[in-house]
């Protein structure tokens, strides 16, 4: 399971419970128990999935998740809360949230969600490509599809050096 996940909740517990439950997937986890802890996080490290209280001591996790939203679309985010009326789903989901479970939940659905929303997140990422060598028409095409035309020499020792690799 690839990359960082932020548990953004100020009870010990809960968040202590997920962090140890989502061990189990072989991606750090980390826990921030205020909107400034969060952010300090998520300016210094990559992260891939917030999981996200509504409440929080500073600031309200749906004002989080605007913030998010405002600075990147590449990070999953799935509310993990006790407010569970419609119209606090209806609002994370306007402001960009990904998923949104109420506590209390079983573990096997939290796990599940978690799974599905980083693989839904890794689906919509544009994959890398490398960039392309064609010996017989002298031509290297770069990841932006741009095509740079070789000269002879340059052609004659890569064609030399994929040789010996063959050997």
């Amino acid at each position: 399971m690839p990359g960082d996940i932020l548990i953004v909740d100020d009870d010990f517990f809960s968040a202590e419970f997920m962090r140890q439950s989502l061990a189990q997937l072989r991606s750090p986890v980390l826990v921030a128990p205020t909107a400034r802890a969060a952010h300090d996080v998520l300016v210094r490290r990559p992260i891939d999935l917030v999981l996200l209280d509504a409440t929080l001591p500073d600031a309200s996790g749906f004002e989080v998740c605007h913030w998010l939203r405002q600075h990147s679309t590449d990070i999953a985010i799935m509310f993990v809360t006790g407010r569970a009326d419609v119209e606090d789903r209806r609002r994370a989901f306007a402001l960009g949230a990904d998923d949104f479970l109420s506590k209390p939940f079983p573990l096997a659905e939290l796990m599940t969600r978690v799974r599905a929303t980083l693989r839904q997140r890794n689906e919509h990422l544009p994959h890398a490509s490398i960039a392309t060598l064609d010996l017989t028409r002298k031509m290297l095409t770069l990841p932006d599809k741009r095509a740079i035309s070789l000269t002879p020499p340059i052609i004659d020792d890569c064609h030399e050096n994929l040789l010996m690799e063959s050997k």
